[in-house]
């Protein structure tokens, strides 16, 4: 999807799923939250090794009631250590 539609709703047919990335890697710098290149959050979306984080996701409808999730994860410092649970 380009960066443009980045924040459009997605229309999900029954039964249809999507992948949400949420983390990525990048070489040397460790963990970053994915946003689109053209969204400035205004603050730091790198993760800091050896610490607790909490990423909370929200999914809203027109038809469904809203759900959210909190997933926790902590960052040792290599990708042979990454703990993640929900």
């Amino acid at each position: 999807m380009p960066d443009a539609r980045g924040f459009e709703p997605v229309t999900l047919q029954r039964e249809q799923h999507e992948f949400l990335n949420v983390l990525f890697a990048v070489h040397n710098d460790g963990l970053i939250i994915d946003t689109f290149p053209a969204f400035a959050p205004g603050f730091s979306t790198s993760l800091e090794p050896h610490k607790e984080h909490k990423l909370r996701i929200d999914v809203a409808a027109d038809n469904a009631n809203p759900t959210s999730m909190v997933l926790t994860m902590t960052y040792g410092g290599s990708f042979d250590t990454l703990a993640v649970g929900v």
